[in-house]
């Protein structure tokens, strides 16, 4: 049917053609005769390139139109083809060529003027647009489209003051539109004149009195006048019409957090976030400014919560609703709740990686082990390149004694580490770990030493690589140089102090290593098993063999103690 359409405008368009030609012809039957066959192969050129135009066959229309251009070299209609064919090949300044052809060999004609028009708009050039649209908008004052054309043309080269004429003659035309009026409205603000955006919008507010939306851009104006009572009355207004209005709420509670009236203010937040009206986000914005109230006034963080609850009830399938919840909970140290609404979160939004690293924090703080496990292996597989997640999951295979896990994931996870030699370091120490315990002893010690390098000064990976050298009796220098470090960084610690006492005994200093292993146990080492034997070792190479086994039977009663200390207790004799 729009095919059809179109062959019958082509063939008026023709006919009118034909008509214009059969005025100049001569008299001469001959020359009737060769004119005639001219217009008949330019009407049938017309059609078939109108036909090809209109099936997609651009390349076959633009032959077509040039073809009878050649016998009709002034023929605008195949101009005017000729620009929309180059228009929709993207060939913007070809099509504007063409169409300023088309307008100049028939400058009365409507249409050849506006697609001129809007093909200058393609090639930005406004001015020259604006120039048609005014001669349009003259010859045909009926015709709205052309002002709002000449507006938005005015409008885009910051003529905002000649923009607001056909808007005018457009009212008359077409009445109060709101769009139209609101339109008007933003161009007098854009030419600071605030009164007279003002009476486009009460007039606005005259013909719907009870449009709220209405009263809300007369609020919103008043406001940015810095005119709060009377953006108040407007706000009062809506609230009379619409008592829950989600949105006015949430102006009414701004309006008095600005005022300092925060006991007010939080009246108008209930509705306001169980309003289905306002959208997630200016909710959450409000919450999140709460925070500091949260910390400052535990009186509110009853009303804070119950907001937040209220805000999951309302966008139950929204992952936002969840994780400020967790944050709250979070900030009250409610750890397991919000390790909870973490998760709530992360299954309606898996693909973000904040969340994930609450959750794997949380669930390490909290020794989860097992969880920790699995949702950092799914971690890793939605974060391939975060190592964040591959050292939590070593970090929980190592935990579990899943130690050829651990070292896969760790070995894989520290290639992705840049220029972070903290993190780097703690990677090592892990695998350093996980070695030790797959008695790879060489790799452990390399990874050790990895660690050290990143981060000489690790007290943790100080005192584990000595006390493990210590146990296969390796390297003892070393190991006493690196546990002296260790207990200058902290010199109160009772592990890294029975290390210390424990390497001067395998050194045979045992004087010196009694000294040491009292102060782990003054230090918090008196219900640990390992520190307990140890000083009864070195108490019995002191020959003090009643105190030895008197520390040996305290080390029985705690845990952590050699596979030898019950015959130690039975023979009363030190066995390695």
């Amino acid at each position: 049917m729009k095919i059809y359409c179109h062959i019958i405008f082509y063939f008026l368009l023709i006919g009118n053609i034909s008509c214009s030609t059969s005025k100049n012809t001569v008299k001469n039957k001959d020359s009737k005769n060769i004119v005639s066959k001219q217009e008949s192969r330019i009407k049938k050129l017309l059609i078939e390139g109108t036909t090809e135009k209109i099936i997609g066959n651009l390349n076959e229309a633009d032959s077509l139109f040039k073809m009878c251009l050649t016998i009709d070299p002034k023929n605008a209609v195949c101009f005017y083809e000729l620009s929309g064919i180059s228009l929709q090949k993207k060939e913007i300044e070809d099509a504007l060529e063409l169409a300023e052809k088309a307008a100049d060999y028939q400058p009365k004609n409507e249409w050849y003027k506006l697609n001129l028009a809007l093909i200058f708009i393609e090639n930005k050039k406004e001015k020259e647009a604006i120039k048609i649209f005014e001669e349009l908008t003259f010859e045909h004052p009926e015709r709205y489209e052309y002002l709002y054309s000449l507006s938005d043309s005015y409008i885009n080269i910051g003529e905002y003051k000649k923009a607001i004429s056909p808007l005018d003659k457009l009212e008359k035309l077409i009445g109060k539109n709101p769009e139209l009026l609101v339109q008007k409205h933003r161009l007098y603000l854009q030419i600071g004149e605030q009164e007279n955006a003002i009476k486009e919008i009460q007039k606005l507010i005259d013909n719907n009195p009870k449009e709220v939306k209405f009263h809300g851009l007369m609020a919103e104006l008043y406001e940015s006048l810095g005119e709060d009572e009377k953006a108040l009355k407007q706000y009062q207004k809506i609230l009379a019409i619409d008592s829950i209005n989600g949105i006015v709420n949430i102006s009414l509670y701004q309006y008095y957090i600005i005022k300092g009236d925060k006991e007010k203010a939080f009246t108008y937040l209930k509705p306001a976030i169980e309003s289905k009206d306002i959208k997630l986000e200016p909710k959450i914005d409000v919450l999140l400014r709460l925070f500091n109230e949260f910390q400052v006034k535990k009186e509110s963080r009853e009303f804070i919560f119950n907001l937040c609850e209220l805000l999951i009830s309302t966008h139950p399938n929204q992952s936002k609703s969840y994780s400020i919840y967790a944050d709250y909970l979070l900030q009250d140290k409610q750890d397991k709740k919000a390790l909870e609404y973490f998760k709530k979160s992360v299954a309606l939004d898996q693909q973000t990686y904040a969340l994930w690293s609450q959750i794997i924090i949380l669930e390490s703080n909290l020794n989860k082990l097992e969880q920790l496990k699995e949702d950092s292996k799914t971690a890793m597989e939605i974060f391939p390149t975060q190592p964040t997640f591959y050292y939590f999951n070593g970090y929980a295979n190592n935990r579990l004694g899943n130690y050829q896990d651990a070292v896969t994931s760790l070995n894989i996870g520290k290639e992705l580490v840049i220029e972070d030699h903290y993190l780097l370091a703690e990677f090592y120490q892990l695998l350093g770990d996980a070695y030790h315990e797959l008695e790879d002893h060489g790799l452990s010690d390399l990874n050790y030493d990895l660690s050290l390098e990143e981060h000489p000064n690790n007290p943790f990976v100080l005192n584990n690589y000595s006390y493990y050298l210590a146990l296969r009796k390796k390297s003892l220098p070393k190991a006493e140089k690196m546990i002296k470090r260790a207990i200058e960084l902290n010199t109160e610690n009772a592990n890294y102090l029975d290390t210390y006492g424990w390497i001067l005994f395998l050194e045979k200093k045992y004087e010196d290593s009694e000294f040491w292993l009292l102060k782990a146990i003054d230090f918090g080492g008196a219900k640990n098993g390992t520190i307990l034997e140890h000083y009864g070792d070195v108490l019995f190479k002191l020959n003090k063999k009643d105190k030895a086994l008197k520390y040996w039977k305290l080390a029985q009663e705690n845990n952590n103690t050699s596979p030898t200390l019950i015959q130690k207790i039975n023979l009363n004799l030190y066995i390695e």
